[in-house]
């Protein structure tokens, strides 16, 4: 019986895993502030570059999707999610005082 009920949890759990990883999109959206070099900045021709933007690629070539970034000043980074208004998947910010 208790053989029947652990295989019965590992197909549930394998089942729902396998559930997850169908409900990625195809582009994710990542913000970040890029007022914080050598962390995330923007260079001469406009594009994001930084290590917080090759972490952030390297998640996205991991999980097979493409990466848009949004550029958001980092006092609004919260507030921002929690109203909406980027509609990004993830932020990416460190920060250092």
């Amino acid at each position: 019986m208790k053989k029947t009920v652990l295989a019965l949890s590992l197909l549930i759990g394998l089942g729902a895993t396998a559930a997850s990883y169908a409900a990625l999109p195809q582009t994710v959206r990542i913000g970040t502030d890029t007022t914080y070099a050598p962390f995330s900045s923007k260079d001469a021709k406009g594009d994001f570059v930084g290590f917080d933007i090759d972490v952030g690629n390297e998640m996205c070539q991991r999980m097979q999707v493409k990466c848009t970034w949004v550029a958001s000043d980092f006092d609004a980074l919260i507030p921002s999610l929690k109203a909406k208004k980027n509609r990004c998947h993830y932020f990416i910010a460190l920060y250092y005082r």
